[in-house]
């Protein structure tokens, strides 16, 4: 189902302390139209993830985003500008409320591809886990 697709994730985050990490992955999914928003079905193998499937849903509108990730990390995250949202995410077998307070959502996807960037800050547990910037790259493959 949908087009076969080249990935390529930046995720930079700044914690509480100052430090700053950047992970970056490069893969392959699929992407599709269904209903009223746009689906990014891929496997991520970024490091501690091992090749858990990842879906990004994003409303046609642009305004909505829904991240949620399988095991052996899952996690589920909602974006809305502006709004800070629930969500979860397990560690060490316990589930732990989260929740993304967005920033921004910029998309520019369409049915060839384009690119999704998110600007949010991260709270696990309560606490302020740090301020992250997401951005997804994705083009269809032939």
């Amino acid at each position: 189902m949908g087009h076969p697709v080249n990935i390529r994730i930046k995720n930079k985050h700044t914690l509480v302390d100052g430090f700053q990490d950047k992970i970056e992955y490069e893969g392959q999914g699929n992407f599709y139209l269904k209903d009223d928003s746009y689906y990014l079905v891929y496997r991520d193998y970024s490091e501690g993830l091992d090749g858990a499937r990842t879906t990004v849903k994003i409303k046609k509108s642009k305004d909505r985003v829904l991240i949620k990730r399988g095991r052996p990390a899952p996690a589920k995250q909602v974006f809305m500008s502006g709004q800070t949202l629930e969500g979860w995410l397990r560690i060490d077998n316990r589930q732990v409320a989260i929740k993304t307070k967005t920033e921004e959502i910029n998309c520019s996807l369409n049915k060839s591809g384009g690119e999704l960037h998110i600007e949010y800050e991260l709270f696990i547990g309560g606490r302020y886990s740090g301020k992250y910037s997401l951005s997804i790259f994705l083009e269809i493959s032939e």
